[in-house]
């Protein structure tokens, strides 16, 4: 189960680095269509790795975009990067943990 879940944590850091990516740009030149269905997308891998915090910020982002409520999704948006970033640092740092602890 430990190997599974790291290649997991794996896939999921691979494939959404870019999501993010291209999310930020297409927020950037206000493609609130794009924006709503990345956020779709990066929400569902997201919970699946229990990153609730990330997943209920995709989830308002993913609304709000859909809504085309700009304001609040370039607010949002902005968010997205640094959460991400954490959730990368906290499943990195608990598989170190959890390798250390199985040695």
């Amino acid at each position: 189960m430990t190997g599974e879940m790291d290649r997991l944590i794996d896939i999921f850091i691979e494939t959404t680095r870019p999501d993010i990516a291209l999310l930020t740009r297409a927020m950037q030149s206000g493609d609130l269509s794009t924006v709503s269905r990345i956020a779709h997308k990066v929400k569902a891998g997201a919970g699946s790795l229990y990153a609730n915090g990330l997943a209920r910020m995709l989830s308002a982002l993913e609304r709000e975009a859909a809504s085309a409520n700009l304001e609040t999704s370039i607010g949002l948006a902005g968010r997205v990067p640094p959460e991400f970033e954490a959730v990368c640092a906290a499943l990195l740092d608990e598989r170190a943990a959890r390798t250390e602890g199985g040695k």
